[in-house]
């Protein structure tokens, strides 16, 4: 039933009234428990017992010791601090590349610092992201590093994650260097260089002056020389490097005349003398002599020598002279008209002179020589020898 201005006061309402007023007394008890609960329940402090004002202002003091702000909070979520409701204006950046060069995020700052380990192995890089945001572990924060390139990282060396531990991706391993496959046997000696990422030190001799070969050998129209193993290279801004073979023996007079031999033309003349195939004809007379072919000795020292000739006259004589004095045992008689071949054997020394003349035994008569030769006897080395043509036809008593 509802009670009116008009409802009689009747025992059986009165009751009705009594049970109504009992029940709301008991709603608000109710009610009031649940109040006491949600604010103990935000962490305040409340009884039953307290006044509906009391619970009011502590209803109202819920949110009062909460600090946070608005820049604390993740952007579009609300809270409730100060008393008041208020929406987060914090980034998420959550599973997100958090990029310098992104057009949608904000730019890293700055590389902030690189230390380097103790064991000398690594470093770590230090940098500002340049953003306030949240970030969770599937944020990744990048920073363009200008030079992380393998071409300049030393080859093998790994740069970012352990290479034994993280994904390729995840590191720049080096390959400046790696083409490189010289040994420190073949950089010169001190000089430091590095071949597919490891520091050598040259050891190779540098051979920048004058210097002796191993050994050398010749062959017909070869000379082979090994020269020492090393650097050869000027020392200064001119010249080059030379080899230097000493060789007494290496000298003008024994390379023959107009011949050049290693860069160097002889002046020599050669060993053995042969006259041409014409024959020279003199005029004389029993006492007269005349000098038929002369020589001159060129070679060093004294030395063994064959001369020989043959003469045609009418009982011609020939005998030979060194240095103006006729030889003994060095007479020669030829039979009429009858070519006679003549020959001999002497020591001479250089710078004799040896002279071939020739006169007839009983009267003026013409008398011929040809085929005069001169060589050495029997040694192996160079004999010089020059024919004096100027002094051929010449008076000799």
């Amino acid at each position: 039933m509802q009670w009116s201005e008009t409802t009689p006061l009747s025992p059986a309402n009165l009751n009705d009234l009594e049970a109504r007023i009992t029940q709301a007394a008991a709603n608000v008890e109710s009610g009031k428990s649940a109040i006491v609960n949600a604010i103990v329940a935000m962490n305040q402090a409340a009884t039953t017992a307290d006044t509906f004002a009391t619970l009011s202002n502590k209803i109202k003091a819920i949110s009062s010791d909460a600090n946070a702000a608005v820049g604390q909070v993740l952007s579009g979520v609300t809270f409730y601090a100060g008393g008041a409701k208020r929406t987060g204006t914090l980034s998420n950046r959550g599973g997100q590349t958090v990029s310098d060069n992104a057009a949608n995020t904000v730019a890293i700052t700055s590389v902030s610092g690189f230390g380097l380990w103790g064991d000398g192995y690594g470093g770590s890089l230090y940098f500002k992201p340049g953003i306030t945001a949240y970030i969770d572990q599937n944020t990744i924060l990048r920073q363009e590093v200008y030079g992380l390139n393998p071409e300049v990282v030393k080859a093998g060396q790994t740069i970012g994650a352990n290479s034994t531990l993280g994904a390729p991706g995840q590191y720049v391993r080096g390959t400046y260097t790696s083409d490189g496959n010289a040994v420190a046997a073949d950089a010169v000696s001190g000089k430091v260089f590095y071949a597919n990422g490891v520091r050598y030190v040259g050891t190779q001799p540098e051979r920048g002056a004058y210097g002796p070969p191993v050994n050398y050998v010749g062959t017909p129209g070869t000379l082979w020389v090994r020269i020492p193993l090393g650097m050869y290279r000027t020392p200064t801004a001119t010249g080059y490097p030379e080899i230097q073979i000493n060789d007494p023996n290496f000298l003008q007079p024994y390379i023959l005349n107009g011949w050049t031999m290693l860069g160097m033309t002889g002046t020599g003349i050669p060993h053995a003398y042969n006259s041409d195939a014409g024959s020279d004809t003199f005029f004389g007379n029993s006492t007269t002599y005349r000098i038929a072919r002369s020589f001159t000795i060129d070679a060093h020292g004294t030395n063994a020598y064959n001369i020989s000739w043959t003469m045609f006259a009418s009982y011609g004589i020939a005998d030979v002279r060194v240095n103006g004095r006729t030889l003994a045992n060095t007479w020669f008689r030829s039979n009429p008209n009858v070519n006679y071949f003549c020959s001999l054997n002497l020591d001479l020394t250089r710078g004799d002179i040896l002279d071939i003349v020739i006169r007839t035994e009983y009267q003026e008569n013409g008398y011929s020589l040809w085929g005069a030769k001169i060589t050495n006897k029997d040694a192996p080395g160079p004999r010089w020898i020059t024919r004096n043509t100027s002094r051929e036809g010449q008076t000799s008593v």
